[in-house]
């Protein structure tokens, strides 16, 4: 028969393994939350960069249209700003799916944290992350697809409708 004494030790000991583990679960599902949300703020910076760049690829196309800006008639001017008119509206609908999809990787961290935080097993941590991944690889390859669509027609409405209506000066 096992002495008071040991049943409570034991009890004491179970007690302060369950502390522990309870601990390094939850450290770990910090770090895991923290390591989504950082990846969520990489993707949105390397987002913005590229949009960046795009931005001033358009600047530099404009500001060389504005050099002959004088030469124009209203027609010209008109179209301009109907080039103007188009990328603005393409901009918008770009930084409406860029917003969507970062939105869309922070509560599916929160939301992946949250399930962690219940999780029974190390197997259903493993399979909660492993669902994590994959739909934020799936999600990353569905705004690429939409990126892609975007820019495009976008591309194609600046650079077509600039060239051919605002030709510039021969040097």
């Amino acid at each position: 028969m096992v002495s008071p004494a040991t049943t409570s030790a034991v009890q004491v000991s179970i007690s302060k393994v369950a502390e522990t583990v309870s601990a390094q679960v939850t450290d770990a599902m910090e770090d895991i939350v923290r390591a989504g949300q950082e990846q969520a703020v990489r993707q949105m910076e390397q987002s913005l960069m590229q949009s960046r760049r795009y931005l001033d690829q358009t600047s530099d196309l404009s500001t060389r249209s504005f050099d002959d800006l004088a030469a124009l008639g209203r027609r010209s001017v008109e179209s301009l700003l109907t080039v103007n008119i188009g990328t603005t509206s393409a901009l918008a609908m770009f930084w409406r799916e860029i917003g969507t999809f970062s939105r869309i990787a922070l509560d599916r961290g929160i939301a992946t944290g949250a399930r962690l935080a219940e999780a029974r097993s190390l197997q259903d941590v493993v399979g909660i992350q492993a669902d994590y991944v994959k739909a934020c690889v799936d999600d990353l390859v569905k705004f690429s697809e939409l990126a892609a669509q975007a820019a495009v027609p976008l591309n194609q409405n600046v650079q077509s409708d600039t060239t051919r209506r605002f030709k510039p000066k021969a040097a």
